[in-house]
């Protein structure tokens, strides 16, 4: 992304935000609690179930790649 998408991303994102807060006054206001990120087993599940449903969406003699 260049400078100005990014600034743009984030104005927007903004904007969202607050059109979003706006719609339902009146409800309660809850505090943001940054989530912990995936662990890596549960990263790795996650492609492994992709590959598997890719390769049953596409079928090829050899399993994909990853």
């Amino acid at each position: 992304m260049t400078p100005l998408q990014v600034v743009t991303f984030i104005a927007a994102h903004e904007k969202g935000r607050e059109l979003a807060q706006s719609a339902l006054p009146n409800a309660p206001k809850m505090p943001y609690e940054p989530v912990e990120p995936r662990t890596p087993v549960v990263r790795t599940a996650l492609a492994t179930l992709l590959r598997r449903t890719a390769d049953r969406v596409d079928p090829r003699l050899e399993p994909s790649v990853g």
